[in-house]
């Protein structure tokens, strides 16, 4: 049993002493595929924030793959590929551009960074849309560009906020737009 990431004892208070985050524990295993539900408030995105560094925890340890975050901040976020709530790419660059220019961040060469655009763009019905500026897509086809966006330097863990935020509830993998056999 591989554990791909554990979160011990974690709390988050932000300013003002609102505590939004109380002890947390989790294990989820490599392979799992594991959602955390609760109302608006309830720490989900502080969580998520947490997991990628982009949240500063108060107390409390997290590892990604074995990884402990706040000491090997480094090899633990190249295992992770996070597609955050909100769209952050730049609207002016094409798809193909958005998923190669993130890759280069991880330090994947330009030419194997093409080969897995055309990879992930396919897998994520995009290939067509590889030319066009992000701005002319729809909605659903920003979030998948998302997905292919995190996907670029192959992380081991990928962590979606929000993943069907505007559309219907969705329970399995490839509903939210995961290339068949990413959940393996």
């Amino acid at each position: 049993m591989t554990i791909a990431l554990e979160l011990k004892q974690l709390t988050k208070t932000y300013p003002g002493g609102v505590q939004a985050l109380r002890g947390i524990d989790l294990q989820v295993e490599a392979g799992d595929f594991y959602a955390l539900l609760g109302p608006n408030g309830a720490g989900k995105s502080t969580t998520i924030g947490i997991i990628s560094s982009l949240v500063n925890k108060t107390s409390g340890q997290v590892n990604v793959f074995g990884y402990d975050l706040q000491k090997d901040v480094v090899n633990a976020k190249r295992q992770l590929g996070l597609v955050p709530q909100e769209f952050n790419f730049n609207p002016f660059e094409t798809v193909q551009q958005i998923v190669v220019n993130q890759a280069g961040y991880y330090g994947v060469e330009r030419k194997e960074a093409v080969i897995r655009s055309e990879k992930y763009l396919k897998q994520l019905d995009l290939w067509e849309k590889r030319g066009e500026r992000a701005r002319m897509l729809s909605g659903g086809m920003k979030r998948r560009l998302m997905i292919a966006r995190a996907l670029m330097h192959e992380p081991k863990l990928l962590i979606l906020d929000e993943p069907t935020a505007g559309g219907r509830y969705r329970t399995s993998p490839l509903d939210v737009g995961l290339p068949q056999g990413f959940e393996r």
